[in-house]
Protein backbone atom coordinates (compact mmCIF):
# COMPACT_ATOMS: atom_id res chain seq x y z
CA UNK A 1 0.00 0.00 0.00
CA UNK A 2 2.69 2.51 0.95
CA UNK A 3 4.44 2.11 -2.39
CA UNK A 4 1.37 3.66 -4.04
CA UNK A 5 1.81 6.96 -2.20
CA UNK A 6 3.37 9.78 -4.24
CA UNK A 7 6.49 10.21 -2.12
CA UNK A 8 9.14 12.39 -3.70
CA UNK A 9 12.68 12.63 -2.41
CA UNK A 10 13.79 16.26 -2.32
CA UNK A 11 17.29 17.24 -3.37
CA UNK A 12 19.82 18.62 -0.87
CA UNK A 13 19.05 22.24 -1.73
CA UNK A 14 15.30 21.73 -1.24
CA UNK A 15 15.88 19.90 2.03
CA UNK A 16 18.10 22.72 3.31
CA UNK A 17 15.57 25.35 2.27
CA UNK A 18 12.69 23.50 3.95
CA UNK A 19 14.79 23.01 7.07
CA UNK A 20 15.61 26.72 7.29
CA UNK A 21 12.02 27.75 6.64
CA UNK A 22 10.77 25.28 9.26
CA UNK A 23 13.20 26.64 11.84
CA UNK A 24 12.05 30.17 11.01
CA UNK A 25 8.42 29.10 11.43
CA UNK A 26 9.18 27.67 14.87
CA UNK A 27 10.96 30.88 15.88
CA UNK A 28 8.00 32.94 14.70
CA UNK A 29 5.55 30.71 16.57
CA UNK A 30 7.58 31.13 19.76
CA UNK A 31 7.69 34.91 19.26
CA UNK A 32 3.94 34.95 18.68
CA UNK A 33 3.27 32.99 21.87
CA UNK A 34 5.35 35.47 23.87
CA UNK A 35 3.75 38.57 22.36
CA UNK A 36 0.11 37.48 22.61
CA UNK A 37 -2.04 40.56 23.20
CA UNK A 38 0.65 42.71 24.81
CA UNK A 39 1.84 44.49 21.70
CA UNK A 40 -0.74 44.57 18.94
CA UNK A 41 1.67 45.96 16.33
CA UNK A 42 4.27 43.28 17.06
CA UNK A 43 1.61 40.58 17.03
CA UNK A 44 0.28 41.75 13.66
CA UNK A 45 3.79 41.86 12.23
CA UNK A 46 4.51 38.35 13.51
CA UNK A 47 1.27 36.96 12.06
CA UNK A 48 2.15 38.50 8.69
CA UNK A 49 5.63 36.93 8.85
CA UNK A 50 4.13 33.54 9.74
CA UNK A 51 1.77 33.72 6.75
CA UNK A 52 4.57 34.75 4.42
CA UNK A 53 6.90 32.01 5.67
CA UNK A 54 4.10 29.45 5.36
CA UNK A 55 3.67 30.51 1.74
CA UNK A 56 7.41 30.07 1.16
CA UNK A 57 7.21 26.53 2.55
CA UNK A 58 4.27 25.79 0.26
CA UNK A 59 6.22 27.08 -2.75
CA UNK A 60 9.09 24.68 -2.07
CA UNK A 61 6.73 21.74 -1.60
CA UNK A 62 4.82 22.62 -4.79
CA UNK A 63 8.11 22.70 -6.67
CA UNK A 64 9.27 19.37 -5.23
CA UNK A 65 6.02 17.69 -6.27
CA UNK A 66 5.74 19.48 -9.61
CA UNK A 67 2.36 20.95 -8.75
CA UNK A 68 0.87 22.86 -11.68
CA UNK A 69 -0.81 26.26 -11.38
CA UNK A 70 -4.20 24.60 -11.81
CA UNK A 71 -3.46 22.02 -9.10
CA UNK A 72 -2.18 24.79 -6.83
CA UNK A 73 -5.43 26.70 -7.24
CA UNK A 74 -7.40 23.58 -6.34
CA UNK A 75 -5.23 22.94 -3.27
CA UNK A 76 -5.35 26.51 -2.00
CA UNK A 77 -9.08 26.86 -2.60
CA UNK A 78 -9.81 23.61 -0.75
CA UNK A 79 -7.92 24.65 2.41
CA UNK A 80 -9.55 28.04 2.89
Amino acid sequence: FIEQLPIVIANENEIAKLSNLSKKQLELAMRFSKVKDKHVDERTKTVDEIKYNDGQINEVVYKIYGVTDNERTIIETSIK
